[in-house]
């Protein structure tokens, strides 16, 4: 790929000011001859061009990219940038962008501590020399050849990560340890990258940095009726959780070797269900055709494709049944694992505060010594409340019959002043003398006081 397909985007996608041709007629302009020169001008195109490369790297299908996909990607109008081998240079020298090549080598001089302590004791300080040595033969050639951006790759290789902690076609492994088959892994990818040189250089550094573990297994014993498989299968083994990833053991290479075993398996019998119907279809046409022998040729095929079918199936089961062991011995041995965990737990905790059943025994006596006490105490203050009550019941009686001598002495003082009250000391009205007029009778009698108004 080159030029515009290498890039998911493009300068007039990433960069607002690309429309603006006045400032993009100074950015596409010549760099002064020195930085000394015109320092603000100088650093305001670097830091431009630096910025826009740094974000088509991020949006790019490959992680190696040379000069020449940059000069046509960021061409406008039939115009390339004057200054753009200017910044390409100084992004190479300040360690920005990085050769492939020497990438590489520095992942797999460090992958050992000998490796590193050769990598850091004597070849980079050759190769510092020697750069130092042939620098201007090397700016004339710092255009060739292809480059990364450390701060792209690194997002990159956490793009990968990602995409394999949410992959649904792994294996498991172990607890937090989960493996698939490399094509796989390429189509899980896809979104980040395409090109395969590409996703090897990012799997080489995280199992550089132990993210993840590439290994192979031996199928040649396992062969398909159409096409045979290569004596070596590449595996991924990761982390869901992010933890450090080791190498994978010898049973769990084994456990792989089954699980790869089953898909094969499984993708053979689907190929041999696929041949029935297509054999099936065949002989009703030659019947529908009056071709008796090729429809019986293709019943006879059927009836072996059938036999075969019948065995597959079998040994799928057989294999399911297996893995199924396997998967309940993992969580027995997890099981396992908790407990022990937890009596470990247990017993130092049980240490260090002090935890025995006699212990337990003493400080049971005592809460039952407090229960005892606390019931005395009640009872105590229960007795002495009844008392209380007592004596509110002869206060009352008393108090009632108080009330009732009070009440007695009343009525007799009523009595005696209704006893000595005469009629003729009571005033009455006068007795009427005329007659009472018609009509009269029928109105209320009122009587007055003597002396009302």
């Amino acid at each position: 790929m080159t030029g515009h397909s290498m890039f998911k985007k493009l300068p007039s996608d990433i960069c607002s000011a690309w429309s603006d041709d006045e400032r993009m007629d100074f950015m596409f302009s010549a760099f002064p001859p020195s930085s000394a020169d015109n320092p603000e001008h100088w650093k305001s195109k670097m830091d431009f061009w630096e910025s826009l490369i740094l974000d088509l790297y991020q949006h790019s299908t490959s992680v190696c990219l040379e000069f020449h996909a940059f000069s046509s990607v960021l061409t406008k109008n039939g115009r390339l940038p004057l200054g753009l081998n200017v910044v390409w240079e100084s992004m190479i020298e300040q360690k920005t962008i990085v050769p492939v090549t020497e990438y590489v080598q520095d992942i797999s001089m460090n992958s050992s501590w000998v490796g590193w302590g050769l990598n850091s004791f004597v070849r980079k300080p050759i190769k510092w020399l020697v750069d130092k040595s042939l620098s201007p033969l090397k700016q004339k050639r710092a255009v060739q050849g292809y480059y990364l951006s450390v701060r792209a790759f690194e997002a990159k290789c956490n793009e990968v990560v990602s995409s394999l902690r949410n992959a649904d076609n792994a294996f498991t492994l172990s607890e937090c340890v989960h493996a698939m088959t490399y094509d796989c892994l390429l189509k899980s990818v896809e979104r980040v990258s395409n090109d395969q040189k590409s996703i090897d250089l990012i799997l080489a550094s995280l199992e550089k940095q132990r993210k993840l573990v590439v290994f192979r297994i031996d199928a040649s014993d396992q062969t398909r009726s159409d096409s045979p498989l290569p004596s070596l299968k590449k595996f991924v083994a990761f982390s869901s959780r992010g933890q450090p990833v080791s190498d994978v053991s010898d049973d769990e290479m084994s456990v792989v070797k089954l699980w790869w075993s089953r898909l094969t398996l499984e993708e053979d019998i689907r190929s041999t269900y696929s041949q029935l119907t297509d054999l099936a279809a065949l002989a009703r046409k030659c019947v529908k055709q009056n071709q008796r022998v090729l429809a019986v040729n293709a019943l006879r095929q059927k009836q072996r494709l059938t036999k075969g079918l019948v065995r597959k199936e079998m040994y799928l089961n057989q294999l399911d049944e297996i893995l199924d062991r396997i998967g309940q011995a993992k969580v027995n041995a997890l099981t396992l694992s908790a407990y022990k965990a937890g009596v470990s737990a247990y017993d130092r905790f049980a240490k260090e505060k002090d935890l025995s059943p006699e212990r337990a025994e003493e400080t049971i006596a005592e809460v039952q010594r407090m229960l005892d006490d606390h019931n005395e105490i009640a009872d105590t203050l229960a007795s002495s409340t009844g008392d209380c009550n007592d004596l509110d019941e002869v206060c009352e009686k008393e108090l009632n019959e108080l009330l009732r001598d009070d009440k007695d002495d009343a009525v007799a003082d009523l009595v005696n002043d209704t006893e000595g009250l005469k009629l003729e000391d009571v005033p009455l009205p006068d007795v009427p003398r005329e007659a009472v007029p018609t009509g009269a009778a029928d109105k209320p009698f009122t009587c007055h006081a003597a002396g009302a108004v």
